[in-house]
């Protein structure tokens, strides 16, 4: 397989005695002309050229840099897959890609089927009496954890008003006329699951105390 450095400005003669020439490895992008071509061509890795009735090429390094070349002449067309020379043009976004990929997975597959996959850890919260018109922290902030929910229920005596309670994550969030509410008592429960990582706050908006109690579950 002949090679040669083709210099910057260089023009070199090839001769070509086969039908196809191939470019099998290139540093860089050169100009073929020759008689019976028609026109100027790019020479790069990976070009075949189907060459008729023509012997003599000319490859010509227009620019600054040397150009080392390996090429083919044959009667025969070979191709190559998987080889060349690849130009990133988005390099910050090939790096991330590059980085190792953390995957949580929240679900798995069996015999064509969806599940989700179990918590792995539950803990039980203390009953809570809330004040009327105060709010009061339901559960401290769980960060890092996948799948991580707290469970609210109202247990307030019957023999009490309605409870009517907002949820928020915060002293500040967890305001009257704001937010996800709850209405029950211990014979009617009100419950939602609230999936966070915050910490989880309630306010009651009731005339009387308010008692709620629930758990939290994580994976």
């Amino acid at each position: 397989m002949p090679s040669f450095t083709l210099a910057a400005g260089e023009q070199r003669d090839v001769k070509s005695a086969g039908l196809y020439l191939s470019i099998v490895e290139a540093s860089g992008k050169f100009i073929i002309k020759g008689d019976g071509l028609g026109t100027e061509l790019t020479g790069e890795v990976g070009r075949v050229l189907k060459l008729p009735n023509i012997n003599n090429l000319t490859f010509e390094n227009r620019g600054a840099v040397d150009i080392d070349i390996d090429y083919e002449s044959a009667n025969i067309e070979v191709s190559a897959s998987g080889k060349g020379v690849v130009s990133v043009g988005n390099e910050p976004w090939i790096a991330g890609m590059r980085n190792a990929i953390k995957v949580d997975a929240n679900a798995t597959v069996e015999n064509g089927k969806m599940a989700m996959l179990p918590a792995s850890g539950y803990l039980p919260l203390p009953d809570l009496t809330i004040p009327a018109g105060q709010a009061r922290k339901f559960a401290n902030a769980r960060v890092g954890s996948t799948n991580r929910a707290v469970i609210i229920q109202t247990i307030t005596e019957s023999n009490a008003d309605i409870s009517r309670l907002r949820i928020g994550v915060s002293n500040t969030t967890a305001v009257a006329g704001k937010g996800i509410i709850l209405l029950g008592d211990i014979d009617s429960l009100a419950g939602y699951e609230f999936e966070t990582e915050t910490e989880v706050w309630l306010y009651n908006e009731s005339t009387e105390d308010a008692t709620v109690t629930g758990g939290e579950q994580w994976r």
